[in-house]
C-alpha cells in the first residue's frame, strides 16, 4: 500500500491510500499562538495517538510505520522460512 499526502490546510495534513483517507495529522497550537508539535489521528481507530511530536515530518513517519506496518517493523521484511 502506499501513502498519498495532501495538504488540507495550514497545519493539517491528510494521508489517503487507494483514493480513501487513512489518517489525519494537525498542528497543535498553544496558548498565545504557541507551536506544541503535531498530533497523528489514525481513522478507523477510537483515539488519536496521545503523544506530540516536533515536527510534521515526525508524526508523518510515525502515521507510515503505523498503518504501513502495525507491528512497528520493516514492512519490506519478508519472514525467514
Amino acid at each position: 500500500m502506499e501513502l498519498t499526502w495532501d495538504r488540507c490546510r495550514l497545519g493539517m495534513h491528510r494521508a489517503t491510500a487507494d483514493g480513501i483517507t487513512v489518517a489525519q495529522v494537525a498542528q497543535v497550537i498553544g496558548p498565545g499562538g504557541t507551536d506544541c508539535g503535531w498530533m497523528v489521528w489514525l481513522h478507523g481507530r477510537p483515539d488519536a495517538f496521545p503523544d506530540r511530536y516536533p515536527t510534521m515530518e515526525d508524526a508523518m513517519r510515525v502515521v507510515e510505520a503505523n498503518i504501513l506496518d502495525p507491528l512497528g517493523g520493516p514492512d519490506d521484511v519478508t519472514p525467514e522460512p
